[in-house]
Formats: C-alpha cells, structure tokens, sequence
C-alpha cells in the first residue's frame, strides 16, 4: 500500500479512504498543464450561487474577483519535471493529490451530517496534509533551508581550512554571497514533506468531533498545533486549535 500501514482504514458506507486508490499511475498520452496548488474540489466548497470564489489579489485586495475555482489558484506547470532523456513529466504530484480530491465531496457530505468515523478523520488529515504540502510556501521554506544548510557547511569548511579552491574567493562572505537552489530540490521534496506530515497528524491522533451540546466553544478555519519537536514523534502532546465546522 502507498500510504503504508496509517493507511489502512476501514470503509464507511459511502465514505472511501482516500488509501484505497493508487497515486502512481501512467503517464502515457497524458498532457497536465493547469497544476493548482489550492485544490479546486476544497475551493468549491465556498462558491457562490453562481460557482464563483472571490479571489483577492495581492496587488489590488480591495478589489476582488469573483471567479471560478478551477480558474485560480493554479501555476501552468507548476509541478512538472524535466526528464533526464528529454521532455519532462507533469502529472506525477497532482496524480499525488488526486485521491484525497476525489474523497472530499463525499467526506463532506458525511462532515454535514454530523457522522464520525476513522475514515473521515483519514480524510479530513488527508486534506489538511495536503493544504500545506502543495503549496508554494513549502517550497519556498525548502529552498530557505538548503541555502541555510548550504551557507553553514561552507562556513565549517572554511574554519578548518577545508574550503574547496572554487569556493575561496567567497571567504568571509558566506552570511551574504547570493546563493541559488535548484527548484527540481525543492520539487521533489514536497512528497517527503506530504509523507512525514501526514505521518505526525496521524500519530498526534487528531480526530473529527461535533459540539453535541449547547455549549459554544472557540474554533478557527487555521487550525494550529504546537508541540515540543525535540521530543520523540509518540511522546508528543500538541496544545490544538480545532478547525471549525460549517
């Protein structure tokens, strides 16, 4: 199984796992230009009567647009790769996405109704995973810290006389000298990140609750979960922001 042992989770009625599908598939006569990095099913969630999304821009927020999801939040190519034989491959990490899209309409359905169930927490993790994997933060956060990694390895070397002779003209200038990373790096890094991401939120044990009673509580659509890194990933307790439920 892809998703590895976290995945195993029963179905529930009408509720598939998104583990139940394959990521991995053929590339043959497949063409995938339009590459969103904020899904289109999650969007679609807060259209408008007429299927819109009020899209606000950073270059003019006071004047928003409405259009349609599969219009916005999107990159032509974001994803793809070059290949070494030529050509490049540009389905590969939305087909990584796809089967928690594919899952979300009917997990929602089931959210509305107040159910609960392993398959609709997997989901909801599945989807909260993703929201942070996709997007162009993570990979610019990525690129942060190989430059990061990068800038201290030569600054070592260069303290214990160890500093390749290309390098040396650089001396003394490791905290400022320009330094490129290559974006195929931090490409490939989001699948890691969707893995080892979705492993904590599954070892946390973050569950789907309903308010049953008459008591408000506190809730945010940018749910937020803080905990010790430095401990063991089983021994750490989160202080939780929950998502809130509409």
């Amino acid at each position: 199984m892809f998703f590895g042992k976290w995945g195993d989770v029963p179905i529930d009625g009408d509720v598939r796992p998104f583990s139940i599908f394959n990521p991995v598939r053929s590339g043959a006569g497949r063409k995938n230009r339009k590459h969103h990095f904020i899904s289109v099913t999650y969007m679609e969630g807060f259209a408008d009567d007429r299927g819109r999304v009020q899209v606000y821009r950073a270059e003019a927020p006071e004047a928003p647009l409405p259009k349609q999801p599969r219009a916005t939040g999107y990159e032509n190519y974001y994803y793809s790769q070059k290949l070494p034989g030529g050509g490049q491959e540009n389905h590969r990490f939305e087909d990584l996405w796809n089967p928690i899209e594919t899952v979300w309409p009917e997990t929602v359905r089931a959210l509305q109704a107040r159910r609960l169930s392993p398959a609709l927490s997997f989901n909801v993790q599945g989807m909260q995973t993703i929201m942070r994997t996709r997007v162009p933060a993570t990979r610019d956060r990525i690129a942060l810290m190989l430059e990061a990694k990068l800038r201290s390895e030569c600054k070592v070397l260069e303290e214990i006389g160890k500093l390749p002779p290309e390098l040396e003209r650089y001396a003394g200038q490791f905290d400022t000298v320009p330094v490129g990373v290559n974006p195929h790096e931090t490409l490939l890094a989001m699948e890691d990140e969707f893995k080892t991401f979705g492993d904590l939120c599954f070892r946390l044990g973050f569950e789907v609750l309903h308010n049953k009673t008459d008591i408000p509580f506190l809730t945010s659509d940018n749910p937020v979960c803080t905990y010790d890194p430095r401990e063991p990933l089983l021994a750490r307790t989160p202080m939780i922001t929950p998502v809130t439920s509409s």
